[in-house]
């Protein structure tokens, strides 16, 4: 009988772009500082901070992370 090999993939958790295990205002607040230039994209999970799916890590992400922590949209659009 075959022993399944244990997965090493990570589950995403969008939004947690300083990888803490949650999504909240220091993820925002992290993904402001590297749009405005103060840290490095690679300070950052890109896969957990392209929100919108886009392959990119850009403005449009950082406005959908807001309209999550405001209550505005209940998940984003790259979990479907």
């Amino acid at each position: 009988v075959p022993t399944p090999t244990p997965s090493s993939h990570k589950t995403v958790l969008y939004g947690d772009i300083n990888d803490d295990g949650s999504f909240d205002s220091l993820d925002f607040g992290l993904l402001r500082s590297v749009l405005v230039g103060k840290r490095q994209m690679s300070q950052i999970n890109k896969e957990a901070a392209d929100v919108d799916g886009s392959g990119q890590v850009d403005s449009l992400d950082f406005a959908l992370m807001r309209m999550r922590l405001i209550g505005k949209i209940d998940k984003f659009p790259v979990e479907g």
